[in-house]
């Protein structure tokens, strides 16, 4: 069994702030229509990330998915600098699947002291994944919010959202990775690879996606990469197929058992999927 741990599914019906009228997004999307672009690649179980910030679009999401069998947890919204942050986390916390929140990060305004407390009440929790979205060199300043919380397992979305251009990376994305990387608690993502094409459509040669995961590789290894799609977004550059394909094809020359790993077994680990 294969696991994408990086799907959204919505309804615009729910007065979502994403995705936007007119958008090729603009449209519901359920388990049932993954599983329609995904079971042929043998992908049948996903995580589902929140793709909008209401508080009532994220429990109305956790009310439909609970009894959803495709769906094996749900990473919600919920604002790191609420002062509400806890009585909504222990809210989400009623539902199984909830894992934990999304950090969609902006150096602009920082980690605040606000955002340090309130993460830090993820530790000892069932539900300790936070997923750091943002851009690389931004996302390098966290590393004190990571250190500070060895028992909050943060997850790096969309190899820190570096373009990729099918040459060598820049020596600070080679920095941040060697130092997010030194923390035990920090996972990679191989999420959204399509997406971060330069080239429209996507290119399907590994080449072209070769600089960046073998960077990734090098630090993260297999034991900490984890596999992601961030479908249906990735449909604005390229097919579903691809995002499983180009991974599998750079993993099946790096070890025997890399494959199982990145494509499902860490994912299990990381996101605790009991459920399986």
């Amino acid at each position: 069994m294969k696991i994408d741990t990086h799907i959204h599914l919505y309804d615009p019906a729910q007065n979502l702030s994403w995705p936007q009228p007119g958008s090729a997004l603009y449209r519901k999307v359920s388990a049932a229509d993954f599983l329609e672009a995904a079971e042929k690649q043998g992908v049948t179980r996903a995580v589902v990330v929140e793709c909008a910030v209401e508080e009532e679009n994220n429990l109305y999401m956790l009310e439909t998915l609970k009894d959803e069998e495709a769906v094996l947890a749900y990473i919600a919204y919920i604002d790191p600098d609420s002062p509400e942050f806890k009585g909504i986390y222990d809210e989400f916390a009623r539902y199984s699947k909830f894992r934990g929140l999304r950090y969609r990060f902006s150096s602009s305004k920082g980690c605040t002291n606000e955002a340090r407390n309130n993460i830090a009440y993820l530790s000892g929790k069932k539900a300790n994944i936070v997923e750091l979205h943002g851009r690389y060199y931004e996302l390098s300043q966290l590393t004190g919010l990571v250190s500070e919380n060895p028992d909050v397992r943060f997850v790096i979305d969309h190899l820190g959202c570096i373009e990729i251009n099918g040459r060598e990376v820049p020596e600070n994305y080679t920095e941040f990775l060697k130092e997010m990387s030194s923390f035990d608690n920090v996972f990679m993502k191989l999420s959204a690879i399509i997406c971060l094409s330069k080239d429209v459509p996507a290119p399907v040669s590994l080449d072209y996606y070769l600089p960046v995961l073998e960077a990734n590789w090098k630090y993260f290894g297999e034991d900490r990469l984890i596999f992601g799609s961030d479908w249906p977004v990735l449909e604005l550059k390229g097919e579903y197929r691809y995002a499983v394909e180009l991974v599998e094809e750079f993993l099946r020359v790096k070890s025997s058992e890399s494959i199982e790993k990145v494509m499902s077994q860490n994912a299990v680990g990381t996101y605790k999927l009991d459920n399986v």
